[in-house]
């Protein structure tokens, strides 16, 4: 019991902190977990690493900062003839790099300048296109309308959304605007809805079928404006968004409020985070974006068991106890808990006894 105590929970108690991920130095600008949970990427001002979430070990360093300078964006791919897990990451110096574990190729694809997005999807045509007056901060591709797979380009200053014929690269009518600056996105085609970080205000929700912002999840700036990452949780049920005050705040999708936060640090910027499902459990990762100089840690929270921790734990140790319609009294390492069944008592009800938690 008191080792459960000792863990780290969230503000509601239903997220646990499960690990810490040293390794780094400076500040930490992306995480990105593989679909099936199993690797985490992080690309840092030194360079881009690979863990096992499940032995929570680093696995590989495929880049150094060196000339390419800090992995800004990052993305897994996997082919179909393939098992193994690719990424994909891209530099602060306009460097794109691929590996498996180990770098298999390196290119500048543009001058020194920093590419903040990348994505992936099989493609059979490769097509070049320059969008004026237009900054890219995200990239996404899917189904967005019927079968149709297209490609939605997102300006980071303007506020402008592109959608764009992933077969060609033309245009699919006319640009939307949400009308402010774009931080990060997170997209479930599935679902059809669309997560989008508004710096000066928090994160809105659109819907994709005609791009009508449904609700806004505010998130307070207390320093200054920056762009937050923004990621959907359990099957798109909640959405995960950083803050420049140390907490990560989860919220329920639907209604809106806050189902629970998570604290990292009291005062530091905590921009950058990612969800995931590991082995069947909702997991928030997390880190510091700052770049304080010093070393950095990945912070990682996975979803309570309900049967074990809090108030549910109590009941469920309550339902190994005879059933009885008098009140019970049951010892929990000296705090004594009472409740009540409904069920008809026998005619001869014997003594109860005292339980401690430590029997079972």
């Amino acid at each position: 019991m008191s080792f459960l105590m000792r863990r780290k929970a969230s503000k509601h108690d239903k997220y646990i902190l499960k690990s810490r991920l040293r390794g780094h130095s400076g500040g930490i600008f992306g995480l990105l977990a593989t679909e099936d949970g199993r690797f985490l990427a992080s690309g840092v001002t030194d360079g881009t690493k690979v863990w096992d979430l499940k032995t929570m070990r680093e696995l590989a360093s495929p880049n150094s900062p060196d000339i390419r300078g800090a992995s800004t964006a990052l993305v897994w791919i996997k082919r179909e003839d393939d098992l193994s897990e690719g990424l994909f990451y891209g530099t602060q110096n306009g460097h794109i790099g691929l590996a498996v574990f180990e770098e298999l190729s390196c290119v500048r694809v543009v001058n020194p300048a920093e590419i903040t997005g990348l994505h992936t999807m099989s493609l059979q045509e490769v097509f070049t296109l320059e969008l004026k007056n237009t900054a890219p901060r995200a990239i996404a591709f899917g189904h967005m309308y019927g079968n149709e797979r297209d490609i939605m380009v997102f300006g980071l200053y303007g506020g402008d959304i592109h959608t764009l014929r992933g077969s060609n690269g033309k245009a699919a009518g006319e640009p939307w605007n949400v009308g402010a600056l774009i931080g990060d996105i997170a997209l479930d085609v599935r679902k059809g809805v669309l997560c989008m970080d508004e710096p000066s205000s928090g994160t809105n929700l659109y819907r994709l079928e005609d791009h009508t912002r449904v609700k806004t999840f505010p998130v307070a700036v207390t320093k200054r404006q920056r762009l937050r990452q923004v990621d959907f949780l359990d099957e798109c049920k909640f959405i995960v968004s950083g803050s420049d005050h140390g907490i990560v705040y989860i919220f329920d999708r639907r209604s809106g409020e806050i189902v629970d936060e998570l604290r990292v640090d009291s005062h530091e910027w905590v921009q950058t985070v990612a969800a995931a499902d590991c082995a069947g459990v909702s997991t928030v990762f997390a880190a510091k974006s700052r770049d304080l100089g010093a070393s950095n840690e990945i912070f990682i929270w996975r979803k309570a068991n309900k049967k074990r921790f809090g108030a549910a734990g109590i009941a469920c140790v309550a339902k190994r106890l005879p059933m009885y319609n008098i009140s019970k009294r049951v010892q929990l390492d000296g705090a004594r808990v009472c409740g009540r069944t409904t069920r008809h008592s026998p005619t001869s009800t014997p003594p109860l006894p005292t339980y401690n938690v430590g029997q079972w």
